[in-house]
């Protein structure tokens, strides 16, 4: 089984997406993540 993401990591990918502008997908490739995670 998988182990969860990082606060650190999941606050800098919201923070991206909110403040930064970008999409959740673009979000997700530069940050290494799913798309999936990086939507939810």
């Amino acid at each position: 089984m998988a182990n969860p993401y990082s606060m650190g990591l999941r606050e800098r990918v919201v923070g991206a997406v909110l403040t930064g502008g970008m999409s959740a997908r673009a979000a997700a490739v530069r940050f290494g993540v799913s798309e999936s995670s990086a939507i939810k």
